[in-house]
């Protein structure tokens, strides 16, 4: 059998071509993540640090309270903000129109979804309310939460069509009672963030890599 000097060093080229352009797309890999680490550090200056640690205190916290908190000119948080979104370090979410509410990476959608509701006083309490006592009526949860009945019927409409709470009807349409939807999920949203219908803000702390969350309750 005859071997083609030409066909060998042909197959030894094409290997030795793979191998170097598999080195070359690993280090360019590595390379980017490195140059993504670097900016990601540089990114972490005191600004941003401070608005870091009033989000991670603060999970769910809005613009204006930010602004408030930081008393960082409005340009300069849009800016920081929008840094950190983009890097991916939090969470904005858009809630309607013109509310945006800024949460820390750890916490997860299924929580931030309640949360979101968790953070309105009025729907905190018909939501505590209903942990309390199952199937209210609606004068009940209007006598509880002590607001006016449209202001009421609003409030259970969102936390309606957000499926936190569910409507049973019985007889006729004026017959209604609310309960939970998914109660074993809010027993757990509410006790880890240590919620109470005292509390304007739950506070959450992340501890050791960010991983780990430590609630605290707010007096």
């Amino acid at each position: 059998m005859v071997i083609n000097p030409f066909c060998l060093y042909s197959r030894t080229r094409i290997r030795i071509t793979h191998l170097y352009t598999y080195s070359y797309h690993g280090l360019l890999k590595s390379f980017q993540t490195y140059i993504l680490d670097v900016q990601k550090r540089r990114l972490i200056s005191e600004s941003t640090k401070k608005i870091l640690m009033h989000i991670n205190e603060r999970p769910g916290i809005r613009y204006r309270e930010l602004l408030r908190l930081t008393g960082l000119s409005n340009g300069v948080l849009s800016f920081h903000l929008k840094k950190l979104n983009k890097s991916k370090l939090v969470k904005a979410k858009r809630l309607g129109y013109n509310t945006i509410r800024y949460y820390p990476i750890a916490v997860k959608p299924n929580e931030s979804n309640v949360l979101d509701h968790l953070l309105n006083s009025n729907r905190r309490k018909i939501i505590l309310f209903l942990l309390e006592h199952s199937n209210c009526r609606f004068k009940e949860i209007v006598h509880y939460i002590d607001r006016a009945q449209s202001t009421t019927l609003s409030q259970l409409q969102r936390l309606e069509y957000a499926g936190i709470i569910s409507v049973l009807r019985e007889g006729d349409n004026n017959n209604k009672f609310y309960q939970l939807k998914n109660r074993a999920r809010m027993i757990k949203t509410v006790s880890k963030y240590k919620i109470t219908d005292q509390c304007n803000f739950p506070f959450l702390l992340l501890k050791g890599n960010g991983k780990q969350l430590m609630s605290i309750t707010l007096a």
